[in-house]
C-alpha cells in the first residue's frame, strides 16, 4: 500500500460525548486512495463515531486530513455518508428530490432529470423518481440513500451499517452495489462476513482505540 496516496489520514484523533467520556482515544489511521476498509467492533467502541469524525460531523481533539488537507467545508463534496437508518438521510416528498439534494446543495451544474435517473439507475431504482420515499421498503430507501449520495460523485464512502436489518436477498443486492462504487470506502459493521468478503482491511476498536488491523488479502 505505500505506493498508494493516503486519501485519510487521522492523526491522535479524541472525542467524547457529554455523557460519555473517552469514546475515542489517540486513533492514528491511514486509508488509502479507493481501499475498502471495515471498522468491526462491539456496541459502544466507537464505530459510528469515527466515521462520524472522519465525515465532519463531530467536533473532535486531533486532526482529521483529506488528501493532505485539514478538514473544512470545501473538502465536504469529496464525502458521502450513509446512514444506518435511511430515514435520516431521506426527507424530501418525492424520490427525486432527495436524490437531486446533494447536487443542488453543492451547486453543481447539469441536467439534473439526467443526474437522477443515473443514480437511481445504479441502484436498481429505474422509474422510481415519483415515488414517496416514506412508503418504500427499508431496502428499497436504503437504496435511495445511497443513490443521493451517489448523484454527486464523492470520493470518499462512510457506510455505517450497510446491511444492518436487510432481509437476505436485499442483503446479498446490496453488498453488490457496495463492490460498484468507484472510490474509498469506509465501513462501519457488525456484519463479519460483509467485512471479511470485501475488505481490504478490517480495523478492529475496542474501548475506542485501535486494538488491531487485519489484512484480508481478497
Amino acid at each position: 500500500m505505500e505506493n498508494r496516496k493516503v486519501k485519510i489520514e487521522i492523526i491522535n484523533l479524541k472525542f467524547s460525548y457529554e455523557d460519555k467520556k473517552d469514546v475515542l482515544k489517540n486513533i492514528n489511521l491511514k486509508i488509502y486512495e479507493n481501499e475498502i476498509v471495515s471498522i468491526i467492533g462491539e456496541n459502544g467502541c466507537g464505530k459510528t463515531t469515527l466515521l462520524l469524525c472522519i465525515g465532519g460531523l463531530l467536533k473532535y481533539e486531533g486532526k482529521v486530513l483529506i488528501d493532505g488537507e485539514e478538514f473544512n467545508e470545501k473538502l465536504r463534496r469529496k464525502i458521502g455518508f450513509l446512514f444506518e437508518n435511511p430515514d435520516d438521510s431521506i426527507f424530501m416528498p418525492r424520490v427525486y428530490d432527495d436524490v437531486i439534494f446533494g447536487p443542488k446543495n453543492f451547486g453543481i451544474k447539469g441536467n439534473y432529470d439526467e443526474i437522477v435517473k443515473k443514480s437511481l439507475e445504479k441502484v436498481n431504482l429505474t422509474g422510481f423518481e415519483e415515488r414517496i420515499p416514506h412508503h418504500l421498503s427499508y431496502g428499497e430507501k436504503k437504496r435511495v440513500a445511497l443513490a443521493s449520495i451517489l448523484s454527486y460523485e464523492p470520493e470518499i464512502f462512510l457506510l455505517d451499517e450497510p446491511t444492518l436489518a436487510l432481509s437476505p436477498i436485499a442483503r446479498k443486492n446490496f453488498i453488490e452495489l457496495i463492490k460498484k462504487i468507484k472510490g474509498t470506502k469506509v465501513i462501519a459493521t457488525h456484519d463479519l462476513d460483509l467485512a471479511y468478503s470485501i475488505s481490504e482491511r478490517i480495523i478492529v476498536l475496542n474501548d475506542g482505540k485501535i486494538e488491531k488491523e487485519i489484512l484480508t488479502f481478497i
